[in-house]
């Protein structure tokens, strides 16, 4: 049977995939070497997953086939893996008025958003995942039966559209609820029977609600 290419689409979706994984369970050991206890971190409602970490490994992959230099995939993996964090938070704050992580209290962060010792962390890791990991498991794809890895991949793309599309449903809705907003149609009420806020923060145990400590937030 054929094997998979691997500059190709399916190759970079498992990047993203594994990359999101990756994070969950990174983030949960990091969470318990710093607090004691592990915190549940993941960003969607189904599954140990952090896209952010998915959107990284899709970018360190593309510097690995790129760049051989270890200086170079330093600094890029330094500012690409700072901008990705500053703007994912953004958005998350914006669009859901809440925040998964803050660093307000590090020193040299920028509005709370990243700071100097993870962008540190980004361009390490980024060394890291260029040089030995990354390679790695684009060979193992690109050696796997084309034919049952497409299947499974069309299988866990779909299953991650409707899990990031449920989980951006779920987590508007929420913020809706806190100013008194009722369903507007029967997805809203659906959301509201099946994710009502006890469950939402249980599921989203790590991210602070921005419209519930500031009285000017606003949509």
């Amino acid at each position: 049977m054929k094997k998979m290419r691997k500059d190709s689409f399916y190759t970079y979706f498992w990047m993203f995939f594994i990359g999101s994984i990756f994070g969950f369970i990174f983030e949960s050991i990091l969470s318990y070497f710093q607090v004691g206890h592990v915190i549940n971190k993941q960003e969607l409602v189904f599954g140990p997953f952090m896209p952010v970490y998915g959107i990284g490994a899709i970018i360190l992959f593309y510097i690995s086939k790129h760049i051989k230099s270890v200086t170079m995939t330093f600094i890029l993996s330094f500012f690409i893996g700072s901008f990705v964090e500053f703007f994912y938070s953004l958005l998350q704050e914006k669009i859901f008025g809440t925040l998964s992580w803050d660093y307000s209290g590090s020193f040299l962060n920028i509005q709370g958003r990243i700071t100097i010792i993870y962008s540190l962390g980004w361009g390490i890791l980024g060394i890291i995942s260029c040089k030995l990991i990354l390679p790695y498991i684009a060979k193992f794809i690109c050696n796997f039966p084309k034919r049952p890895l497409l299947v499974t991949t069309w299988i866990l793309i779909l299953f991650m559209i409707f899990n990031i599309t449920i989980s951006i449903i779920a987590l508007y809705r929420q913020k809706q609820r806190y100013f008194n907003i009722p369903p507007s149609n029967i997805l809203s009420e659906i959301i509201d029977k099946y994710y009502p806020n006890e469950k939402m923060n249980t599921i989203f145990e790590n991210q602070k609600k921005i419209y519930e400590t500031k009285s000017t937030f606003s949509d």
